[in-house]
């Protein structure tokens, strides 16, 4: 829009220029009797036709800075743009990226959720063998998944040093809080 006003504003002032060209240039009319240059009494006359000039070649400078002002003011506009592209090109990438995460975590938690649910089924014998296998991601997804009675057995099959590196996790993971409900925490207190 704004480069549509510049364009406009310049055709405006383009048009201006030759309206007062036409103007300022007064029909030349021949002199019968050119003055004597030796005559001290006579005023020196300016021929119409060098006005004329002078203020064609005043317009074409005034354009000429125009002209320059407006693909400066182009070539910024265009950088401006090109910028703003290479940025939402950007952040459609890491929305992309974030969604791919998202997906993976959704999927990783219902595959847990299903396995929290096998569980009770199994001694803590037989489970620790399985437990002691897995990553930390792994169990933790795991153990979020379980409930309380599986989450005593998960507790239980695991060594003493794994166990309470659990424990800590989810214990700084509840001191702090998530983005999502600090965010609602302030719009429920805003009046």
């Amino acid at each position: 829009m704004r480069i549509v006003l510049i364009l406009v504003l310049s055709i405006v002032a383009f048009g201006a220029s030759f309206v007062g060209v036409y103007m300022v240039v007064e029909p030349t009319v021949a002199a019968s009797d050119p003055p004597a240059v030796d005559d001290p009494d006579s005023t020196a006359v300016v021929p119409a036709d060098s006005l004329g000039r002078e203020a064609w070649d005043a317009s074409i400078a005034a354009q000429g800075t125009l002209m320059t002002s407006l693909v400066d003011s182009l070539t910024v506009a265009r950088a401006a743009r090109l910028s703003a592209e290479d940025r939402a090109e950007a952040l459609q990438q890491r929305i992309d990226e974030l969604e791919r995460q998202l997906q993976s975590r959704e999927n990783r938690r219902e595959v847990a959720a299903a396995m929290a649910s096998t569980l009770p089924k199994l001694d803590v014998n037989e489970l620790m063998p399985i437990l002691d296998g897995l990553d930390d991601r792994s169990l933790d997804d795991l153990y979020r998944a379980a409930s309380s009675r599986n989450r005593t057995a998960i507790l239980q099959a695991l060594k003493p040093e794994r166990a309470s590196a659990l424990v800590e996790r989810f214990i700084s993971e509840a001191e702090t809080p998530a983005p999502d409900s600090t965010e609602n925490a302030q719009t429920s207190t805003t009046p």
